[in-house]
């Protein structure tokens, strides 16, 4: 039995302009740009018109990504890479990180470098990075972890040390707070 396509919405080449029905799989990865080979070719290796500090303004004052300024000037985001290089701009390390979030640099000091090893932060905070709040365990044993804390809540909760408010969520009643 054959697969029948199935298709998303029809929408425009973002080289030509023709409209066209984009195929559904095409859709969910965000591809299927253009109506054709011919205009993705078009797309990757048309000559980049854009002057150079217009190039240098858009990645480095107003902070796109390489990959919006060759949207925009409807080229592959390498020839704009390729570009700014010879103009000598230092580029950005890839994706735009949130400095809150870990370092791979300390979970490598923690963690081995064995297949399967995950960290484990013991608060529970995945903001704090200290290393001694993180050790590496296997991923069977973080799971085991997880549950042993989730066993413990549900404990404390049956104790009647902590508390559930429909508005504010689990609390830690006064009987807790004297204990701690």
């Amino acid at each position: 039995m054959t697969h029948v396509r199935s298709y998303a919405e029809t929408r425009s080449c973002n080289n030509c302009g023709t409209p066209y029905q984009r195929r559904r799989d095409a859709a969910k990865k965000s591809r299927g740009l253009f109506c054709s080979i011919k205009c993705s070719n078009a797309g990757r290796f048309a000559p980049l018109t854009a002057d150079t500090a217009v190039l240098k303004s858009l990645y480095c004052e107003q902070d796109m990504t390489l990959k919006e300024i060759g949207t925009k000037f409807g080229v592959n985001w390498k020839r704009v890479q390729r570009r700014l290089a010879a103009a000598g701009i230092e580029f950005r390390n890839g994706r735009r990180r949130n400095p809150a979030r870990r370092s791979m640099a300390r979970y490598r000091r923690v963690a081995e470098a064995m297949k399967g090893q995950v960290v484990h932060h013991l608060n529970c905070s995945e903001t704090d990075d200290r290393p001694e709040n993180l050790v590496a365990v296997s991923r069977q044993r973080h799971s085991q972890l997880h549950k042993q804390l989730e066993q413990i809540s549900a404990k404390l909760f049956m104790a009647g040390l902590i508390s559930f408010d429909p508005q504010n969520g689990y609390q830690i009643t006064p009987k807790l707070s004297e204990l701690m």
